[in-house]
């Protein structure tokens, strides 16, 4: 009876009792030298953001540890990331993603940079206003992506 048993699957949010590291497809926890810190580490892969909790379950609470992002859930690579809810950076988790130094109580969270806003012309309105106009200056006014009004910056 080969190939009855599901492959293990990681849920997108959950909690996980780390005894020295885990490696996961998504990301790896590594505590202490991998051998002297045990603890619990909560997580949540979704699309506009990823985060990561731990709480060091050793006497040693001094005892850190080193999270390494390998694949990102979030719809964006670059990432703005925050400690304990304060901005300390901005990545690209195309490449992976490796912090040092989570403490007992600290939250590590990934948010995706939304795409910069880009102009399209979309539509019959807007189908319209590139035949209405032969410039190669326009100016429309957009709503939802679609072009309502357009006018020639200057004179054609």
């Amino acid at each position: 009876m080969a190939g009855d048993v599901a492959p293990p699957a990681l849920n997108s949010q959950d909690e996980l009792f780390v005894a020295g590291w885990v490696r996961t497809k998504p990301f790896q926890i590594w505590l202490g030298d991998g051998q002297n810190a045990a603890g619990d580490l909560v997580y949540s892969l979704g699309k506009s953001e990823m985060s990561f909790q731990l709480a060091i379950a050793s006497s040693d609470k001094s005892v850190t540890g080193e999270l390494a992002i390998y694949s990102s859930s979030l719809s964006r690579s670059v990432a703005i990331v925050e400690l304990n809810g304060k901005s300390i950076g901005r990545v690209d988790l195309s490449n992976g993603y490796k912090y040092s130094g989570l403490a007992d109580g600290d939250r590590l969270r990934f948010v995706s940079v939304p795409e910069p806003a880009t102009f399209r012309l979309m539509g019959i309105a807007g189908i319209a206003c590139l035949g209405a106009i032969r410039c190669s200056t326009i100016h429309c006014s957009v709503r939802n992506n679609v072009a309502l009004r357009c006018r020639p910056l200057l004179p054609c």
